[in-house]
């Protein structure tokens, strides 16, 4: 590898590394309580039937921290993941805008039922919910360039 090469790929790590520790400082405790929103969003990558990169909601970016919740009302970087999940895996049509709206909470409730979530005094977005989600895993061929799959989810 060049010399060149290897300075653009040190500044590039550096640069990712400096946005993740800005986006990682705690977030306060919502009006309701809630210590545990999913303010921002991890991306993995890992081999699962070939080379994959899946992003989740997180509390805080690039923190791998799943142990977050999302609801009606809730704005912001986790929303707009599970906005895109809702639309790539489950066919919906949102706007993805980061805000938990009516039409987040109605293609939500749609997925619940189609993966047989049952409801409960609290009907929105857990780490519970996540594991029995389907999340679109990418990946790039030759053939196809980037496209994806929906999967079971299969992290702890």
């Amino acid at each position: 590898m060049g010399q060149k090469r290897v300075k653009a790929l040190i500044v590039s790590i550096l640069a990712m590394l400096s946005m993740v520790s800005i986006g990682a400082s705690a977030s306060p405790a919502l009006a309701d309580g809630r210590a545990h929103e999913c303010t921002g969003s991890s991306k993995w990558t890992g081999t699962w039937g070939g080379q994959y990169t899946a992003w989740y909601p997180t509390k805080g970016m690039g923190t791998y921290n799943l142990d977050c919740t999302l609801q009606r009302g809730d704005v912001g970087e986790g929303v707009k993941v599970l906005q895109q999940v809702l639309n790539i895996c489950y066919g919906e049509n949102l706007t993805v805008d980061g805000a938990w709206g009516s039409a987040t909470d109605a293609a939500f409730y749609r997925m619940r039922q189609a993966e047989g979530i049952a409801g409960g005094t609290w009907n929105g977005y857990s780490n519970g919910t996540r594991g029995m989600m389907h999340w679109p895993n990418w990946h790039e061929t030759v053939r196809d360039g980037w496209h994806h799959h929906c999967i079971d989810n299969d992290l702890a």
